[in-house]
């Protein structure tokens, strides 16, 4: 069983978001409350828009020979012929499809984008990155958690 230390616990139980404000800033605190940076309808309505009358081809909107640069310059991971890339299925990893993909690959990386908050709108509760760190201790693949999402909320009511 993974869990988190007693004293990463407390911290994260009695974190209370802030604004220091500034005047003349153009800073944006990523720690705010959610409500706080709330997107109107019609601006969503209006970047969503913009980009599905960009009418790209196949190859502009295929990510995967940027994604492998990113991972190997900045983790070091090789990225060559052999090299496999598993996305979720909606974006959103669940132990059991993490188990099905684990057990058929040689030296696993996992990654998981914004395990409280990401912008698919997609949470993870404590108790599935519970269940998903499990997994991997079991298989032993290297785990990245990227957190920059943390702090956020998207308000999708409309």
């Amino acid at each position: 069983m993974i869990g988190f230390s007693r004293s990463a616990i407390s911290v994260l139980n009695g974190a209370e978001p802030s604004i220091t404000e500034t005047p003349n800033s153009d800073l944006i605190h990523m720690g705010c409350r959610p409500k706080l940076l709330a997107i109107p309808s019609l601006v969503k309505a209006a970047i969503f828009e913009s980009f599905a009358g960009q009418n790209m081809s196949e190859s502009e909107i295929d990510v995967t020979p940027s994604i492998k640069q990113c991972i190997q310059s900045n983790f070091g991971f090789p990225v060559d012929t052999d090299t496999e890339f598993i996305y979720a299925v909606g974006l959103k990893k669940t132990e059991k499809t993490l188990v099905t993909i684990l057990e058929t690959v040689k030296k696993p990386w996992v990654y998981i984008s914004g395990p409280t908050v990401n912008p698919t709108g997609l949470l993870y509760s404590n108790k599935e990155i519970e269940n998903i760190l499990t997994v991997c201790v079991k298989y032993g693949p290297r785990v990245v958690i990227d957190a920059s999402f943390s702090g956020l909320q998207f308000n999708y009511e409309g």
